[in-house]
């Protein structure tokens, strides 16, 4: 009986952590739709002031083939995770940590920004 009762805990831990994995997918999803919709905004017409005074100074700044790139590295912490394991005879853990950050690139052509993208990773 007791190894049915722990076979059953491991099956729902499993869906339920699963369950947990697929939710934090679909919010870095959404974030990356919703950074993807309002960076295009800024695509053709707008000048590296109204973006200084929308996201402040760029983390980095660098220039590439005649195109000037600005970074902004947006930092959110750190996650970690610890996963248990064990049975009567023994037990461990694994565990892993991972920062939180998002990247956004604005590429100029002279004062005009042509070019977006960006990384979220949680």
């Amino acid at each position: 009986m007791k190894k049915v009762n722990v076979v059953i805990f491991i099956v729902l831990s499993s869906f339920i952590l699963s369950g947990a994995a697929c939710i934090k997918q679909q919010q870095v999803n959404k974030l990356g739709e919703d950074y993807k919709m309002s960076l295009g905004t800024y695509q053709g017409a707008t000048k590296k002031q109204v973006l200084m005074s929308s996201y402040g100074v760029p983390t980095k700044k660098e220039i590439n083939e005649g195109i000037e790139i600005w970074t902004y590295y947006i930092n959110y912490g750190t996650q970690s995770n610890v996963d248990a394991y064990g049975n009567k005879y023994y037990a461990g853990a694994n565990t892993s940590s991972w920062e939180m950050y998002d990247i956004i690139h604005f590429y100029f052509d002279g004062d005009k920004v042509i070019k977006t993208d960006y990384r979220v990773q949680r």
